[in-house]
């Protein structure tokens, strides 16, 4: 006895969803895991940030060793830092109410963007006399340095958390004041911006 089998439209449909699932779900499962090809590359890519990393450490440090053997440059031709500004946008981190986050703009002479190097001591003074306070090495303020698209800063984390474990109580215009110890020259810049957002160099 001979079966034959009959191809209606509903059958054609039923064979068809099939076949798209089952391939949908391979292409699927090949997506979620990289090939080792991907996973190569990958560390390739990461290997070539770290080379690169470790070439502007060597020639910083070749031009540091060049510049001691050097007889002293005549003034106005490398810039210096002249004040250390506070970033109108310090504030409670919108993220993380353990932060609140201090940014330092230093400017040379000209009023340009200035890399800083040397220490910093930061202390956020609250309305009802409260205040938080915290002090940074030179390598921590090196670290702290942040670009972006709307230019570059520094970054400071204080601590919203007192020794006890208990969280200070914040006010929404606190003062701010930083004061700085140049690294090259030992001297002492300081700056306060009131609760107001009004700046002063001291």
């Amino acid at each position: 006895m001979t079966t034959h089998w009959t191809w209606t439209p509903s059958v054609s449909l039923v064979t068809a969803v099939l076949l798209v699932v089952t391939v949908t779900g391979g292409c699927r499962k090949t997506l979620l895991q990289p090939s080792p090809s991907d996973l190569l590359r990958r560390e390739i890519a990461e290997n070539e940030e770290q080379i690169a990393s470790l070439e502007a450490q060597i020639g910083e440090l070749e031009t540091k060793l060049a510049a001691a053997g050097r007889p002293a440059l005549p003034d106005g031709a490398i810039p210096a830092i002249s004040e250390i500004r506070i970033g109108r946008l310090s504030a409670l981190d919108p993220d993380d109410s353990s932060v609140f986050r201090v940014w330092i703009d230093p400017v040379d002479g000209r009023e340009r963007f200035i890399q800083m190097a040397g220490s910093i001591e930061i202390t956020v003074t609250f309305e009802d006399g409260s205040s938080l306070s915290d002090s940074f090495t030179a390598e921590e303020v090196r670290e702290s340095w942040r670009g972006g698209f709307t230019g570059a800063s520094y970054a400071f984390s204080i601590s919203t958390l007192r020794s006890d474990g208990s969280r200070a109580t914040l006010s929404p215009r606190p003062s701010i004041d930083a004061r700085f110890t140049d690294l090259a020259s030992g001297r002492l810049i300081e700056a306060h911006r009131d609760g107001s957002g009004t700046e002063k160099e001291r």
